[in-house]
């Protein structure tokens, strides 16, 4: 009987520290993002429209460029949805250009190879244009 009584005493004070614990991790995970910014989220869509990939061809079929293609490794990791290495060097597409496009706040094209990338204002790939040119 006594066995028990310490059994059921034991639990109740183990759920109850638990619990305990749960709202301080809580309030703790509040008190780290209280001073974070938020991520502002746009009204744009996330990929690349079919009005801005017939602005991206018509743009670069008048400047007539010819651009090499990736080497095959970063292809290949692209190809995965892994992010470009941090050596690579990455083009902001032409002002004039970036203009015509849909307004995405935070958002930045880059000219990688023969490849129109969308990066999101975190830094990461949101779509990839492969037949632009």
């Amino acid at each position: 009987m006594r066995l028990a009584r310490t059994v059921v005493v034991a639990l109740f004070v183990m759920v109850a520290a638990g619990a305990g614990r749960t709202e301080a991790q809580g309030r703790s995970q509040e008190r780290r993002d209280q001073g974070k910014p938020a991520v502002q989220k746009t009204a744009a869509p996330a990929v690349a429209t079919e009005i801005e990939i017939r602005i991206l061809r018509e743009y670069f079929a008048g400047q007539k460029v010819k651009p090499k293609p990736l080497p095959p490794g970063i292809a290949k990791n692209l190809a995965r949805g892994k992010p470009l290495p941090p050596g690579i060097a990455k083009t902001r597409l032409p002002a004039d250009l970036v203009a015509r496009l849909t307004v995405r706040e935070g958002h930045t094209w880059l000219l990688e190879g023969n490849v129109v990338i969308l990066v999101d204002p975190v830094g990461l790939i949101v779509d990839v244009l492969r037949d632009i040119f």
